[in-house]
């Protein structure tokens, strides 16, 4: 994307961006967007939430409906959080499932090449195969 704003082409809307990565092999792209209605009331968050890497939903009975959570991968404390804390803090608010629009992908125009070694691990410039030939 830098080298086509850098050849003087200007990224402005969708179409130029497709328009930037139509020739990079293997690349595809979609547009999509999110359903965002702004008549919709904010949702209650868990303060720090974004800080916290691992998750579990324990099943054994006494912390079963409990979710814990801790800032780093096996390290530290759990944080717990009960049915009615999570109530609490959704306030009783109707959570929707997002519906966003999107658009089917692009296809690339250019396949991936891969040489094919020799036992000296040099190319052998009499063959070549393209990724979309090889069965896998």
């Amino acid at each position: 994307m830098k080298r086509y704003v850098k050849l003087g082409y200007d990224v402005i809307s969708g179409d130029d961006i497709e328009l930037a990565v139509k020739g990079i092999v293997g690349v595809r792209v979609s547009n999509l967007n999110p359903n965002r209605d702004n008549d919709k009331a904010k949702l209650g968050t868990i303060t720090g939430i974004s800080n916290l890497q691992e998750w579990t939903w324990p099943t054994d009975e006494e912390k079963v409906g409990y979710i814990h959570a801790r800032a780093l991968l096996g390290i530290g404390e759990w944080k717990e959080w009960s049915l009615e804390k999570i109530e609490k803090i959704v306030k009783k608010r109707k959570i929707e499932k997002p519906n966003p629009t999107f658009t089917s992908h692009t296809q690339s125009i250019k396949q991936w090449n891969i040489p094919i070694l020799n036992k000296e691990n040099k190319q052998d410039p009499t063959q070549s195969e393209s990724v979309g030939d090889i069965q896998f």
